[in-house]
């Protein structure tokens, strides 16, 4: 939980909470074999004066210790612009998503 400004003079609230696991690599003191699960939880993001942003998480994201990038997993995001899922993939280690409006556009994103 926490409040930020961003250089414009804006300030944020944030607030939220998630689990998170190591679910592969515990077995040995290499780095490169660590996997972690965000496999639930939600965060809020409120600008001063209003409008808000809520993430949830719809399925477990996916973060390798030696990829750069989330691999796997599904968010849904909600607040006054956006209104929809971002899918991170099927665990391949690249640098796209796939953010999918409430009606059915889709938008292909270069993490």
């Amino acid at each position: 939980n926490g409040v930020f400004t961003n250089p414009d003079a804006e300030v944020f609230t944030h607030s939220g909470n998630r689990t998170i696991t190591q679910v592969a690599g515990n077995e040995s003191i290499d780095l490169e074999d660590n996997v972690y699960e965000v496999s639930s939880g939600t965060h809020s993001l409120t600008k001063q004066g209003g409008t808000s942003m809520t993430i949830e998480i719809i399925s477990p994201i996916i973060k390798e210790f030696s990829c750069d990038y989330l691999s796997k997993g599904v968010m849904r995001v909600q607040g006054a612009l956006l209104n929809g899922e971002v899918d991170y993939g099927d665990g391949e280690c690249d640098n796209s998503a796939v953010y999918t409006h409430h009606n059915g556009l889709t938008f292909q994103m270069n993490l």
